[in-house]
């Protein structure tokens, strides 16, 4: 009798399980979704030099290692940093590769390459791919990028 009544019982929880399951990758889908549109936007700003969308996007403890610096760069540093290498808006068009992301809780990565094409100053079409990774942290409904790291191919 009591294997009758237990069997029942394990379904309905493995029902339940693979309810919450489907729920879960419901709810990281519209975060991965939400996340790739702010690497988005933070590639748009680096295109278009706004360095205030730029800042607002990175965590006050923010720390990255650009590929064009010996060190990494802390946030306190990003201002003069985007200055000296972005300073006026490019005239490159970009498609994002998204190669990876994951999410933990309040914590993302994601791994994508930029490939960036336009025309140098003998005006012949270039094209550069750029890794990038980045990590973000949530801090109440916020997304900000923690820490990253680029790598001209």
């Amino acid at each position: 009798m009591k294997r009758l009544v237990i069997f029942p019982l394990v379904l309905i929880i493995a029902a339940l399980w693979q309810t919450s399951l489907a729920l879960e990758e419901q709810d990281l889908s519209g975060i991965e979704d939400h996340i790739w549109a702010l690497e988005e936007a933070y590639v748009t700003a680096y295109k278009n030099a706004d360095h205030d969308s730029i800042l607002a996007l990175l965590h006050d403890q923010f720390l990255g290692w650009p590929d064009s610096e010996e060190r990494p760069t802390a946030y306190l540093q990003v201002a003069g940093f985007l200055k000296e290498n972005y300073g006026s808006p490019g005239t490159w068009n970009f498609k994002i590769d998204q190669t990876g992301i994951r999410i933990r809780d309040d914590m993302a990565i994601t791994h994508y390459v930029i490939i960036a094409t336009g025309n140098d100053v003998e005006d012949s079409s270039q094209t550069q791919a750029t890794r990038i990774t980045h990590t973000w942290i949530r801090e109440d409904s916020d997304w900000k990028i923690l820490g990253g790291m680029s790598n001209v191919q």
